[in-house]
């Protein structure tokens, strides 16, 4: 049996020194594989640099940004077969395309309207290189972002027979609210689980969330360790 699980968050490159990075340690994806050791399961482990690793041998495939990890993922998916996907990571809904100055921009878009606009903005060229360290005497730094492609929809079209668990997370909202997300995240894509939770409720191994099955029934988890003992039982059922 073979097991996919990935973790941390992704960075989205704004030079060669700074980023913009989703907020994730790893922890739970790396309780969640811990949860598997001693079974007979080869688990490959995909992870945000900088994040928790399982304290048993995995196979590690390392990532940065979201086009890193659509990669990474179409790769062993259509390498494996997965028994379950386990999609913990806290991915980057947008990605840089461009990084300019207020001068540089306002040169390009003087007197647009809003349709030629945003034409300019969508192909619009490099000012600076990102792929080098953008000198810090700017007054002010430009940071245009496109929305990313969604990973978790891949999953399923390469793998329908897969169990795959996606995972969603809100600030400052309604439990009602927390479960009719991960419903649409469920319908979306085909999930078989959805682990919904909100930011509030997490402070270190506590972490309020509700799994949430395919019959709309749900279980309430109150940290991360009863969180990753429910979802290793749901995929080995």
């Amino acid at each position: 049996m073979r097991i996919l699980i990935t973790a941390g968050g992704t960075f989205e490159t704004i030079d060669d020194v700074r980023t913009i990075k989703n907020k994730s340690t790893g922890r739970l994806g790396q309780l969640i594989a811990d949860s598997f050791k001693g079974e007979d399961i080869e688990i490959d482990y995909i992870y945000g640099e900088g994040s928790l690793l399982p304290d048993f041998e995995v196979n590690l495939y390392m990532i940065k940004d979201v086009r890193d990890l659509e990669k990474t993922l179409r790769n062993l998916l259509e390498t494996h077969t997965y028994h379950a996907v386990i999609h913990a990571m806290a991915v980057s809904d947008y990605e840089i395309y461009s990084v300019s100055t207020i001068d540089h921009l306002a040169k390009a878009i003087g007197g647009l309207s809003n349709h030629d606009l945003k034409d300019v903005l969508e192909h619009y060229q490099e000012d600076l290189d990102r792929f080098d360290k953008i000198p810090s005497d700017h007054d002010d730094l430009v940071v245009l972002m496109r929305k990313a492609p969604k990973i978790i929809q891949m999953i399923k079209r390469y793998q329908k027979d897969t169990i795959l668990v996606g995972f969603k997370l809100l600030v400052d909202s309604s439990k009602a609210s927390l479960l009719k997300e991960a419903h649409k995240l469920m319908d979306r894509n085909d999930c078989d689980y959805v682990f919904a939770n909100d930011l509030k409720d997490i402070s270190g191994d506590r972490h309020k969330g509700y799994l949430v099955e395919r019959d709309l029934s749900y279980q309430t988890y109150y940290t991360k360790q009863e969180i990753a003992s429910a979802i290793k039982e749901r995929v080995l059922l």
